[in-house]
């Protein structure tokens, strides 16, 4: 796994241990900061994201930590 791809992993799950513990403004602060990260990643992947796909990372984490691992394959299929 790249560096890229880990840290992504990474900060992804320390946000989402974050959310899970903040309430209100804090709530609203990690959100933000969760949807910047997806932001983020669309702009570096988007040639192989669909719009669709992009909708769906931004309100499920789950969803957004597949896409992470499935992007670390496309990379690594095209170093081959």
């Amino acid at each position: 796994m790249s560096d890229k791809t880990a840290h992504m992993l990474q900060k992804t799950l320390s946000i989402l241990g974050k959310l899970q513990s903040m309430k209100g403004e804090d709530f609203t602060e990690g959100r933000k900061e969760y949807l910047q990260l997806v932001d983020q990643f669309y702009a570096e992947n988007e040639q192989h994201m669909a719009p669709q796909q992009y909708r769906a990372a931004q309100v499920d984490v789950e969803y957004f930590l597949r896409l992470i691992i499935l992007a670390e394959g496309i990379r690594r299929e095209g170093m081959e």
